[in-house]
């Protein structure tokens, strides 16, 4: 019970009754105030149960919205749309609710994607974060801008998405939450570029996100938001290290101080369930939530601030994860569904009516789509436009065939609606040489068919060959000396060449 105080005596404003046996995770209880505007007020909460049975209430992460009044913001009323771009690390296209898992853990993604142009068959360029997001603010493939690994630079003379949209008059700000990706020669073009010594959980880029939002600024801005939880060590705090999934995406409050309790291993776990560097699948989902919580705090600031229908946002992954396929446990080797399959979701600004757009793309498609949205002309890039050519129909193919590079440059795959044709040049775990598999006889990749004569293997050969061979000029990216402390976080991230 919730009460409130007035003239006459204290009035009830909420009252439930809950079956503790059954009904134990948190409830949102949404309390109009309207009747003390101005005026300081005191809630109080109390528990009643029969004579004999323990009884006890808690309640946390409080928030007061003034329903009445804007929040002053940055890029309100800008003649541009501002954007928004929101990167997760590590996070598999089958890890969301609008991708199809079932309960789903990302209400607030969910409710995004109901408004937004979802492609379901979005793969990375490659399997780790530094190329990747060299790939989405370039719109190049890695083979191109020829960043491999998380040691290189990208070289100065590759346009950014930043440095595209900062010479149109926009704030570009960037809050990346782990260190390395600080290094990837990614700040060509922002204003502001934040980094952490270690690395930031979700709730304190949001933070920081929504601190600079709330700065008055004529101009749109461009804010591109990384958020590392889902990679290992997985310590998603409480109630998500207990299979807690939301039911609701909006009106919950911001949950503040979580990461001074989120020390690894805290949660017990069945030996079998914990991989190495503190991964595990049911933690691994359980940060998937946490992020999406993080992400509906945001999103009420920008819808409470009247910039959500004023901005154009981007939700992509730089590639996924291993969960246990292929012997193969939180370290993301390998180019196979579970690392390159990503999430990636459009929204434009205005838009209300969701769109699904089936077949194959790649995530750095992004960088020619935000612009061509924008009106501004893209550079030399490898990308294309998702929304055009008629692709604004859910059937239009937009590309035959996808392509990726390994970390480290140790193999390629490309993949068709058919077929997986992969080849290893040292992938930790797989033989040297080609891999092929017919996905339409064996969606999972289990059953390596190369070598077996069939025609299919040369032509995807040919073409993989061809790709390869189809590089742009570009300067050798230039390998950044690293410390021994730096060092250690990326041993300590299972990095260790």
């Amino acid at each position: 019970r919730l009460d409130a105080p007035r003239a006459s005596g204290r009035r009830e404003v909420d009252a439930r009754d809950v079956a503790p046996a059954s009904d134990t995770l948190p409830r949102v209880v949404d309390v109009d105030l309207a009747e003390w505007a101005g005026a300081r007020v005191e809630l109080a909460l109390s528990a009643t149960a029969p004579s004999g049975v323990p009884c006890d209430a808690a309640w946390g992460s409080p928030v007061v919205v003034d329903r009445r009044a804007r929040i002053a913001a940055r890029g309100r009323g800008a003649q541009l749309p501002n954007v928004l771009f929101l990167g997760a690390d590590t996070l598999r296209a089958d890890a969301v609710g609008f991708l199809g898992r079932a309960p789903s853990p990302t209400p607030a993604l969910d409710g995004l994607a109901a408004g937004s142009h979802v492609f379901t068959d979005a793969y990375s360029s490659i399997n780790n974060t530094n190329p990747s997001f060299a790939s989405l603010m370039t719109g190049k493939y890695v083979k191109n801008h020829r960043v491999f690994d998380l040691k290189s630079r990208l070289p100065d003379a590759h346009v950014t998405l930043a440095e595209v949209l900062r010479d149109a008059g926009y704030d570009t700000k960037a809050i990346v939450s782990v260190a390395h990706l600080g290094r990837a020669g990614l700040r060509q073009g922002f204003d502001s570029f934040t980094r952490p010594g270690g690395q930031f959980f979700a709730e304190t880029v949001v933070d920081m996100a929504i601190d600079w939002l709330s700065e008055p600024s004529p101009r749109p801005f461009f804010l591109w938001l990384h958020f590392f939880d889902p990679h290992i060590p997985h310590t998603p705090p409480s109630p998500y290290d207990e299979g807690l999934h939301p039911a609701a995406a909006y009106g919950m409050g911001p949950v503040e101080a979580w990461a001074e309790f989120r020390e690894p291993g805290r949660v017990a776990l069945e030996p079998s369930a914990r991989g190495p560097g503190g991964g595990s699948a049911k933690l691994y989902h359980g940060e998937v939530a946490y992020l999406d919580r993080q992400l509906d705090r945001l999103l009420g600031f920008l819808d409470a601030a009247g910039l959500l229908d004023e901005t154009l946002v981007v939700f992509v992954a730089d590639h996924g994860e291993t969960l246990g396929e292929r012997l193969s446990f939180f370290d993301h080797v390998g180019l196979y569904e579970e690392t390159t399959h990503v999430p990636l979701l459009v929204r434009v600004p205005g838009q209300r009516e969701g769109r699904v757009h089936r077949g194959l793309v790649q995530h750095f498609d992004v960088f020619p789509t935000v612009l061509a949205r924008l009106g501004l002309a893209a550079p030399a890039q490898d990308g294309i436009d998702l929304l055009a050519r008629g692709a604004e129909s859910a059937d239009a193919p937009v590309r035959d065939a996808v392509f990726a590079n390994h970390a480290n440059d140790r193999g390629e795959m490309m993949r068709t609606p058919s077929f997986l044709y992969l080849v290893s040049r040292g992938i930790p775990r797989l033989p040297r040489g080609p891999h092929l598999y017919d996905l339409e006889r064996d969606p999972h990749a289990r059953d390596d068919v190369a070598g077996g004569g069939r025609p299919e293997e040369a032509q995807l050969a040919g073409a993989l060959a061809r790709w390869l061979d189809q590089r742009s000029a570009a300067s050798a990216p230039e390998s950044v000396p690293i410390g021994d402390e730096e060092r250690r976080q990326l041993e300590a991230l299972g990095y260790g060449d």
